[in-house]
């Protein structure tokens, strides 16, 4: 940032002036992340008549203030006076003042919010067919361990005619051999099983019925 900034301030002495014999510019100020304030100080001094041998010391403070609308390093401003001119009116002092503000400019650092994802509802989607396909595969499971259990009598056994049960829940083989007069061993070996679960299928010889 590169600024010249020009400044115009008249002043009123309060006497008569005749003549301005010397005059100076200091300046001093203050800065913050949105403006730059100082005050332009300005002392010399003048006589009241033209053929006075005494001067009289004066002093004005101008204050200015410069709006900042871009981020700077505040370390790296400053501030210099390009051009300083007067001009005497009676009592009034006319003052122009060009001045030069620099600093280096800070770049703005991108923004980045966060997006949140929206889930897919086609996840969920195959999520229900897997489950889907999985209780399909363990029926299947189901219905050839069944065939592969009644393929498995043997063919000199025959001649025996069999009750296909149904494993209802809460029951054991226990419970099944006590319903169909049979021991727990005999469905065990029968059906070539150890244990049973809800919905198998149970050979059960109708002569022991």
């Amino acid at each position: 940032m590169n600024l010249i900034i020009p400044f115009e301030k008249k002043v009123k002495f309060d006497t008569p002036i005749s003549e301005i014999c010397s005059i100076s510019l200091e300046h001093e100020i203050t800065k913050n992340d949105s403006e730059i304030l100082g005050n332009f100080l300005i002392t010399g001094t003048y006589k009241e008549h033209e053929l006075s041998v005494n001067k009289t010391d004066f002093n004005f403070t101008l204050p200015f203030s410069v709006e900042l609308t871009t981020r700077v390093d505040l370390s790296s401003l400053d501030m210099s006076i390009d051009n300083f001119t007067y001009d005497l009116n009676g009592s009034d002092l006319d003052i122009k003042i060009d001045y030069v503000i620099e600093a280096q400019e800070l770049k703005e650092e991108p923004i980045f919010e966060r997006v949140e994802e929206e889930s897919e509802p086609i996840t969920l989607i195959e999520e229900k067919e897997e489950i889907t396909n999985n209780v399909v595969n363990d029926n299947e499971e189901r219905e050839i361990k069944s065939e592969t259990i009644i393929n498995s009598v043997k063919a000199e056994d025959d001649y025996i005619s069999y009750h296909i049960h149904i494993v209802s829940s809460g029951e054991s083989l226990e419970s099944i051999a006590l319903k169909y007069h049979i021991t727990k061993e005999e469905i065990e070996n029968i059906n070539n099983i150890t244990s049973i679960t809800e919905n198998d299928k149970l050979l059960i010889p109708l002569e022991n019925e």
